[in-house]
């Protein structure tokens, strides 16, 4: 892919070559801004055992890292930073 990407330096695109900036787009992380990462708390597993998180559907476990966003919904801390550096900085159950 990088050669396909250096090609469109020299010709106009096409858009099959906006498809694919847009899946590079997607693929790059970036860092969580730091307005939108105040809003997760830290929450404990024993509130939470017995749940799953919304996001991988996995059951929470006693020696996961867990975050809580403002709403009270929580996630796995790894789930709830990717999901809202890739796609939406709210609660991807209720939308705040």
């Amino acid at each position: 892919m990088p050669s396909q990407v250096s090609e469109l330096l020299d010709r106009d695109i096409t858009p099959e070559d906006y498809e694919m900036l847009l899946q590079l787009d997607e693929a790059l992380e970036r860092p969580l801004p730091a307005k939108e990462s105040e809003k997760l708390q830290p929450a404990t597993t024993e509130e939470h055992l017995g749940e799953t998180c919304a996001i991988c559907l996995h059951a929470f476990e006693r020696t996961d890292s867990l975050s809580a966003l403002p709403c009270s919904h929580a996630f796995h801390e790894d789930c709830i930073s990717k999901w809202m550096m890739k796609r939406c900085a709210s609660c991807p159950l209720c939308g705040k």
